[in-house]
């Protein structure tokens, strides 16, 4: 897998849909990322959409053809139908590897990456000041309802300064940082850390 200098790996994760991804973190810029796991065959067939970007038939996951790293595949987006339904094509942010939590030391680059977390979880990312068991969801790509509105946000991300904080910010502004998004335990209802 291709690294960038300024990345490091945090963990691998299979995600309920057959996916396996690679979670990286940049450390320059404090987001995360999430890599299709090349190792293995995809577990889907990808359709192109544009020149750098592949959409799963099953899974609706977008992903980027990221060119200036040996073609890596960034999860750029999921589909929202996928989302409100909870089903196994709503992403990868609820599919962390908890028995490596203390070795890579999740919850210091979750802290890092949103800091409004800082002293509010435990080292899996669950909050610890709230009554129900809820988690920090990593779910640092764009969201789309349309085909049409994946293909503007890639041409937005190809044109942005820092193409890898744009997708970790999910087309928000790269300046305002990737929103923090908790999950409650039965995985219905969602909320901002900030």
């Amino acid at each position: 897998m291709a690294l960038r200098s300024d990345e490091i790996f945090i963990q691998r994760t299979f995600d309920e849909s057959g996916y396996e991804f690679y979670l990286i973190f940049n450390e320059a810029t404090n987001h995360f990322l999430w890599l299709l796991n090349d190792e293995r065959p995809f577990p889907d067939v990808f359709d192109p959409a544009s020149n750098d970007l592949l959409i799963g038939r099953r899974s609706g996951f977008a992903f980027w053809r990221d060119q200036a790293n040996d073609d890596r595949l960034v999860l750029a987006g999921a589909r929202q139908l996928n989302i409100r339904r909870n089903d196994y094509y709503d992403g990868p942010f609820d599919q962390l590897a908890d028995n490596y939590a203390a070795e890579t030391q999740i919850a210091k680059y979750m802290q890092l990456a949103f800091p409004a977390l800082k002293g509010r979880i435990d080292e899996y990312g669950y909050y610890t000041d709230r009554e129900r068991p809820i988690r920090v969801a990593l779910s640092t790509y764009y969201t789309y309802a349309s085909l049409s509105e994946i293909l503007t946000f890639t041409t937005s991300l190809e044109s942005a300064v820092d193409p890898y904080a744009f997708i970790a910010s999910g087309g928000r502004s790269v300046s305002a940082g990737p929103a923090a998004i908790s999950e409650s335990e039965d995985s219905t209802t969602t909320a901002s850390a900030r």
